[in-house]
């Protein structure tokens, strides 16, 4: 070899060498923090204790929603690649091994463990914790789980958990519906944490000591407005129906006492339930009462009546062309369930005469009805504390221009609107809030689910306060359907007959909402007692008759059960 080829490897020798140990004291000098951090995350394991979720009480203070213990199994991904061990594993759980191949894709890199299965029974536990050499990427971790104790009852109030997928908080729970979604925030408490010392192999050791943990702290605690007599009164009530809704509110505060939408589901079960329930086609994740859109029949009557008078269109006097069960406009004819004669306002609200409100929403017309009909509340949203409220659609000409083209569609469709039918639709909560405020003298208040929000060591942090806006309505106005409402019920041949009690005086109106794909709807609203409302009530019952005969027989059985047994 020559001199220069020696000298020229010296020189890379020497420069190696250099680089070396210039990149050892620079990661000695400037980087050992750094480095030193990574080291004791290799060693040491942190366990994330998950804080219990707030309790759901209702207005009495009975327990609707806990907390309760339950196993679950997790898996650190260095198991990733083992197929021995996740064989069997799988076979253990009772999971497809394809599927924890599948939950541990996205954890690849990371050390935190990935939970496996929730709700473990105690035998599979012994079974780990007895073979744990066999298992030893494998823990078990106590957690609290959502307890809905009285199962279906209240589910689309109450709502449900589920759990988020992202990869650095996989298993966290929070509300996916209801008051557990809307008030997600004060009820998710804050998780705890422990660091545990682990040997080469992933194994733990012991509790770290050289570094504190920290406590979980519970969510805070909700009391709801509703009454748990009234709503298992009403969920007995309608328990032999298959679908519809029924909302009960308190008219002098907006207080709802009750909620339930038919078809139910019972939120301990969401999980193994989900695919069945959110595939089935009665859809019974879905709210009715709040997120519906229905025809409301007969009962928008009273919010065209209170137009025609406030307006100046008509007198309480006021008689039209008589009812002869048949009435004729341009090509069509509008029916009426029967002949009435030649009837005043009132008597067409007691029996609901259909063509007596046909040639009054001629009278009024189109565009001034539905300005004055959203005034009172319908085609927007209420305000109730929950998630997806519905609208509903008081449509105008605009909307039909938009709809058909610009004249393309009859002036006729007001004759349809003024007894509810055609394509107005309004949600048995507006329904609810319409009646109640009636019986409340003109005062609308805003519905609301929860009455107060309590943290850990009792302190009130939120209290509910009621809000109204008065019924841009006169007097006069109010105090006539209030009568015409009493008188539907209580009057000889009102149609809500059925509803009449000789234990508490019951005022409402009847509907009937036309389905062109089965059977009609059949609605009911009310107020009671009469001379001092304490509960506005609506039903609403798909696909099985008329309201008054259907919907105001039940009205009754509730109210005589809830009002006659508190008196």
């Amino acid at each position: 070899m020559s001199k220069a080829r020696v000298k020229i490897f010296i020189f890379i020798c020497v420069c190696g060498f250099l680089s070396l140990l210039f990149k050892s004291a620079h990661l000695q000098l400037f980087q050992f923090e750094r480095y030193a951090t990574l080291s004791e995350k290799n060693r040491v394991k942190i366990s994330i204790i998950r804080a219990p979720r707030g309790k759901i009480f209702d207005r009495n203070q009975v327990l609707l929603v806990d907390n309760e213990a339950k196993f679950s199994i997790y898996v650190t991904p260095e198991i990733d690649g083992k197929k021995d061990e996740i064989e069997h594993l799988s076979r253990t759980l009772g999971i497809e091994a394809k599927t924890i191949e599948k939950r541990l894709v996205p954890h690849r890199g990371f050390f935190s463990p990935v939970r496996l299965k929730r709700g473990v029974d105690l035998n599979i536990v012994t079974y780990l914790k007895e073979r744990n050499e066999e298992f030893p990427e494998v823990s078990v971790e106590v957690e609290p789980r959502r307890k809905y104790i009285y199962e279906r009852f209240a589910s689309h109030i109450l709502g449900y958990v589920g759990e988020i997928s992202d990869v650095y908080q996989y298993g966290v729970q929070i509300g996916l519906m209801g008051v557990e979604s809307k008030y997600e925030g004060f009820l998710r408490g804050e998780d705890g944490a422990e660091y545990i010392e682990m040997d080469a192999r992933g194994r733990e050791l012991e509790i770290f000591s050289e570094k504190k943990g920290r406590d979980p702290v519970p969510g805070n605690d909700i009391y709801l407005t509703i009454d748990f007599k009234l709503q298992k009164i009403v969920e007995e009530t309608l328990e032999e129906f298959g679908a519809g809704a029924c909302v009960a509110m308190d008219p002098q505060s907006g207080e709802i006492l009750a909620m339930l939408s038919k078809p139910n589901f019972d939120p301990n079960e969401i999980c193994e339930m989900w695919e069945s329930l959110s595939s089935d086609p009665n859809s019974p994740l879905y709210n009715r009462a709040i997120s519906s859109g229905y025809p409301p029949g007969s009962v928008f009557k009273l919010a065209v009546a209170g137009c025609g008078l406030d307006c100046d269109v008509i007198k309480e006097e006021k008689k039209f062309k008589k009812c002869t069960g048949e009435y004729r406009f341009g090509r069509r004819v509008f029916k009426c369930w029967k002949p009435h004669g030649k009837v005043l306002l009132k008597d067409a609200i007691i029996q609901s005469c259909d063509i007596y409100f046909y040639q009054l929403g001629q009278e009024i017309g189109l565009n001034r009805l539905c300005e004055n009909v959203r005034k009172y509340g319908f085609g927007d949203l209420v305000g109730v504390d929950l998630l997806n409220e519905n609208r509903g659609l008081v449509p105008n000409s605009k909307w039909y221009d938009k709809k058909f083209g610009k004249g393309k569609w009859s002036e006729g469709v007001v004759l349809n609107l003024s007894i509810g039918q055609g394509e107005i639709l309004v949600t048995p909560l507006q329904l609810v809030q319409f009646a109640s405020a009636i019986g409340a003298g003109g005062k609308s208040f805003t519905p609301h689910i929860v009455k107060k929000i309590v943290d850990t060591d009792g302190k009130i942090l939120y209290e509910f306060k009621p809000t109204f806006k008065q019924l841009p309505m006169s007097k006069e106005t109010i105090e006539f359907l209030k009568t015409a409402m009493d008188d539907v019920v209580n009057a000889p041949h009102g149609t809500g007959g059925l509803a009449r009690s000789s234990k508490i005086r019951i005022a409402g109106k009847t509907g009937t909402a036309e389905n062109p794909w089965g059977e009609d709807h059949a609605i009911f609203y009310c107020y009671a007692p009469v001379e001092n409302p304490r509960i506005a009530l609506c039903l609403f019952i798909e696909n099985i008759g008329t309201g008054g005969g259907v919907a105001a027989p039940l009205a009754k059985k509730i109210l005589e059960r809830y009002l006659y047994a508190r008196n």
